[in-house]
C-alpha cells in the first residue's frame, strides 16, 4: 500500500526567505477570489430572505369605491 497524506488548505503561510515574495503575491491574488465568492454568498442569502418574506405577504387589490379600514390619528 502507498500511504496517502490528506490535508486541508490553510490560509497561514510559512516564512521562507527565498519564496516569501512569491507566497505573498499568491495570497494577494487569492484575496479577490475570496471576496467575489463572499459577494455571491451574500447575494444568495439576500435572495433567500426576500423569497421567504414574500411568500408570507398577502396581496390585496383595492378598487375605487371599496370600503377599507383607515387608521385615525
Amino acid at each position: 500500500m502507498i500511504p496517502v497524506e490528506l490535508g486541508e488548505a490553510s490560509w497561514t503561510m510559512k516564512f521562507a526567505e527565498h519564496g516569501n515574495d512569491n507566497s505573498l503575491q499568491v495570497g494577494l491574488d487569492l484575496v479577490q477570489e475570496v471576496r467575489e465568492e463572499a459577494q455571491v454568498q451574500k447575494e444568495a442569502a439576500k435572495l433567500r430572505t426576500a423569497r421567504h418574506y414574500n411568500t408570507r405577504v398577502q396581496e390585496w387589490a383595492f378598487q375605487k369605491g371599496d370600503l377599507v379600514w383607515r387608521k385615525v390619528r
